[in-house]
């Protein structure tokens, strides 16, 4: 058996491996990192352990423990993307007795609940709560959010949170209440489109005995009232009527709420976040929404953009879907990278709900452990059109463009039955790093 029969056994192990130098550099560590981090194998090796910790881990941090007792450690954790994982470190040492490596088997849950040494030493108690500290994200403006929400989840003033649907605004506002002082506190969600326009105040402010014909004998409280002292959050409020906005107004300029027939005003504390995919600015100049309803909203606006243009984030929000779909179906899994880097290119026009259904579907569907691109739905595959649907204009085209356009059309025709970038280089009868770099050029483009 040569050097690289033993690494590809290495990659191929299910548990993760993990090997340190004597300074908390990582010199090689296998494929099952992506399950447990949603990173690949290359973002980890040749960085030190202090440098990607914060990203990727949650205390206890085993490896110090490894390195200042030079003894055996175990320890539970949990990862960024909300994966609990049992790790046992290893010291391997010099003749001189120092640590020169230090390497590390890391498996799925094995329901441990402490940090501790060989000996059965306590060390470290764990938090029960997972992935509360942070959003799972990889990309640059998914960190810039999370910081922004992060400094302003006490804030009491309204925000508005923009984008698209299925970009997780619904998760993110939640998120904003459980990391504020608030979060002891009732957290109210309501779709303004999922509720007919005759209902919708009385659902906001509730009602008093006998305040209309069918209503509730004894009366309703509305959930502007539930949310007192928690966070009140309105999902598409571009659709509340213009009734209802001037109701609204008068809450956030007052503080305090009267209930359909009622005659006495009800203080309320509460912090309004509020969600939409339209242009409220936009809805402003065109009469549709109150101007100075807007303006009292809009004290903090921030946009959650669409997955498309976070492409980093796929890798990890994949994983951690996965992850969370096979303990609740009792099943286990594997992505191949084939169908990774597929899942990666993919524009996601429903964003990250579309990928979570994706997954869910695809842990309940796939027979086989391992997940390949020939499981993956077929609308993924679809980067364009074929071959023959294309018509080249060479009319005023210089030579170099020409060829461009034809290389063009040939990678898309070839790629849609060789969806990756080994398969495509085995069509092509050229090398992989090549394919990628064609994949990147006119596929990812």
């Amino acid at each position: 058996m040569n050097k690289s029969d033993i690494f590809r056994i290495l990659d191929n192990m299910y548990d993760e491996f993990l090997v340190y130098d004597n300074n908390y550099n990582i010199l090689y560590i296998n494929k099952a990192c992506q399950r447990h981090y949603g990173g690949k194998s290359s973002e980890f090796i040749g960085k030190n352990f202090y440098d990607i910790m914060p990203r990727y881990w949650k205390e206890p941090a085993v490896l110090p423990a490894v390195y200042k007792e030079k003894q055996i450690y175990t320890s539970k954790s949990i990862t960024q993307i909300g994966v609990t994982i049992t790790t046992i470190a290893v010291p391997i040492f010099d003749k001189n007795g120092e640590i020169e490596f230090v390497v590390m088997n890391v498996r799925d849950d094995i329901n441990e609940n402490n940090l501790y040494n060989t000996t059965g030493q306590f060390i470290k108690n764990l938090d029960d709560a997972i992935n509360t500290e942070g959003i799972i994200c990889a990309s640059k403006k998914m960190k810039i959010l999370n910081a922004d929400i992060n400094r302003i989840s006490n804030v009491k003033a309204p925000c508005i949170l923009y984008g698209e649907t299925g970009v997780g605004k619904s998760m993110l506002a939640k998120y904003m209440h459980e990391r504020s002082d608030r979060s002891d506190k009732k957290f109210v969600a309501i779709n303004c489109a999922a509720i007919p326009e005759t209902l919708i105040e009385s659902e906001l402010f509730g009602y008093v005995k006998g305040a209309f014909t069918g209503a509730n004998a004894t009366g309703k409280e509305g959930l502007i009232k539930t949310a007192d002292g928690g966070t009140l959050f309105l999902d598409e409020i571009g659709e509340i009527s213009q009734g209802v906005q001037v109701k609204l107004l008068h809450f956030l300029q007052e503080g305090e709420i009267l209930p359909i027939g009622g005659n006495t005003p009800i203080k309320v504390d509460v912090k309004i976040i509020t969600a939409t995919n339209k242009n409220l600015s936009l809805m402003v100049k065109q009469n549709r929404f109150r101007q100075d309803l807007y303006f009292r909203l809009s004290v903090i606006e921030m946009t959650v953009p669409p997955l498309r243009e976070r492409k980093e984030d796929i890798s990890a929000l994949t994983y951690f879907f996965l992850n969370e779909f096979c303990k609740i179906y009792n099943v286990t899994h594997e992505l191949s990278n084939e169908a990774l880097e597929l899942l990666s290119q993919y524009s996601w026009p429903g964003n990250v709900r579309q990928l979570r259904h994706v997954i869910e579907r695809l842990v309940i569907m796939t027979r086989n452990v391992l997940i390949t691109e020939e499981d993956l739905p077929k609308g993924i595959y679809n980067f364009g059109p074929s071959s023959d649907e294309i018509e080249i204009d060479t009319e005023n085209l210089s030579h170099k463009d020409i060829m461009e356009n034809f290389e063009r059309q040939l990678i898309i025709s070839k790629y849609k039955n060789n969806p990756s970038s080994r398969k495509l280089a085995e069509a092509l009868k050229i090398n992989q790093s090549k394919a990628v770099r064609l994949i990147q050029k006119y596929i990812q483009s």
